[in-house]
Formats: structure tokens, C-alpha cells, sequence
């Protein structure tokens, strides 16, 4: 079985004037072996309705999964469809608020990883499977955004979407009162091993933070909080947005 063997949550507001990211479970509580579910969103449709969104995103994991026996791609699908509901019926018409999301469950012997927008997760390798040269991303989530669809085609580099005058433009959301609602990508990930970790963060700490770097931080021996103390400062230093996110170590048990 795969568990969550320690985990560290961060969100801090950086340069904005109020914070539009929310996490489940919440930055101040208290994470166990128990969590399954960890979803970060990072709410949009400006001052105070994104933050509305991205809360009632969270709050919609909590209840709609907490209360589910078995995970599959058709429950999660279902589940995001709650998260459109409840966007549809608690924010008035006229408003354009909305979030991204990204989800992650761990199930007894897979994790899925579920996305739309432009939140991100990552799965790292850091020991005991390859040599310190070899220690790398094994998986990263492809953003729903313009620069990724520049990057994809080859007409910018991932060093230049970091400083795009479009990079904060996202193809994807789960957004109130749309006629066509956005799919999620969920994919199925198997074959995790004692020690790997996953990273969900949201794209204040993507905008500043290079992949490469991300490795060197979390790849290299030390404990989460730590890790999560550099990361914290490099966005401090760099990041213009909200930057939140989870450290997850994993552990699988008979």
C-alpha cells in the first residue's frame, strides 16, 4: 500500500495582496498517513473571487472524496463535476471567477494525478534507484497554458517561458458558468518506490523556480521542512504571485 509517510504543506501570499491559492489538506493541519487526497488551486478571476473559487474547490474535494470507497478515473471526473456545480451555484453569473487544480490520491497500489490549468505536479526520484547523477523528475504534469503550447511547439524554450509576456494565460480552468466545461488530465502512475516524492505547487512557484533546480532542492539528501525552507525563499526572492504547495515523501507498506 502506498502512504503518505510525511508531508509539508506552504502558501504564502509573496507580493500579492491577498493569497488566491488554497491547499486541502490546509497549510496548518495536521497530516498524517491517514491523507490520501492533496489538492492545491490557485484561484483566478481577480481580488477575492478567485479566492472564493479555489476555497469551494477545496472544500468539494474534501466532501466528495473523504466519502468515496473505491478511486477511479470515473469518480474523479465525477468529483470535479461537483467542483463546476458548486462554482455554479455559489458565485453570481456575472462573474468570471474560477481555479485551476492539482489533485493527487493515493491509492493502494497507484497514484493519480489529476490536473487542469496551470498547477503542477511532479514526481521525484531522489535515492536508492539511481546514482546521484541519475536522481530526476520522474513525472511532471503538462501545464494547460499558452507558453506550454509554445514550448510544445518548439517556438520557446522552458528558460524563456519563465520571462513570456503570456505566461500567466492558461487554457484550462474550472471556471463558474461555462457552457463547455474544461476536462481534467488524469494520469494513472504505478511502480512508486519507498522515498519518492511527489511536489504540487502552484505556477508562483513554477514562474520561479527552474525544473532543474526543483531537483537539485528536493533530490538531495535532507529533511522536507528544509527543503521547503529554500524553496520558500527562492520564491520570496523571485516569485510576483502567491506561491503554495505540498511535499509529499512516500512509503509503501504490506
Amino acid at each position: 500500500m502506498i502512504i503518505c509517510k510525511n508531508a509539508i504543506a506552504f502558501s504564502e501570499v509573496g507580493k500579492r495582496a491577498n493569497n488566491e491559492d488554497c491547499l486541502y489538506p490546509q497549510k496548518d493541519s495536521k497530516i498524517s498517513f491517514h491523507n490520501r487526497f492533496f489538492a492545491v488551486c490557485d484561484g483566478i478571476g481577480g481580488h477575492e473571487k478567485g479566492e472564493v473559487a479555489s476555497k469551494l474547490a477545496c472544500k468539494t474535494i474534501e466532501f466528495f472524496f473523504n466519502r468515496q470507497q473505491n478511486i477511479s478515473k470515473c469518480i474523479i471526473e465525477q468529483g470535479i463535476e461537483c467542483i463546476y456545480d458548486q462554482l455554479d451555484k455559489r458565485i453570481e453569473k456575472q462573474c468570471k471567477a474560477g481555479t485551476t487544480l492539482a489533485l493527487v490520491i493515493l491509492d493502494d497500489t497507484k497514484i493519480y494525478c489529476t490536473h487542469i490549468g496551470d498547477s503542477r505536479i511532479y514526481l521525484f526520484r531522489p535515492k536508492g534507484f539511481c546514482s546521484l547523477s541519475g536522481r530526476k523528475i520522474l513525472f511532471k504534469t503538462e501545464d494547460h497554458s499558452r507558453v506550454a503550447e509554445l514550448i510544445k511547439c518548439h517556438i520557446i524554450s522552458e528558460k524563456q517561458a519563465h520571462y513570456h509576456p503570456e505566461k500567466n494565460i492558461i487554457t484550462r480552468a474550472i471556471q463558474a458558468h461555462r457552457q463547455h466545461r474544461d476536462k481534467a488530465d488524469i494520469n494513472i502512475i504505478s511502480n512508486i518506490k519507498n522515498g519518492d516524492i511527489i511536489f504540487i505547487c502552484t505556477d508562483g512557484v513554477v514562474n520561479a523556480i527552474e525544473d532543474k533546480e526543483l531537483k537539485n532542492i528536493i533530490c538531495k539528501p535532507g529533511n522536507l521542512h528544509n527543503k521547503i525552507k529554500k524553496i520558500s525563499k527562492m520564491c520570496e526572492e523571485r516569485s510576483q504571485d502567491n506561491y503554495s504547495g505540498f511535499l509529499i515523501e512516500l512509503k509503501i507498506t504490506d
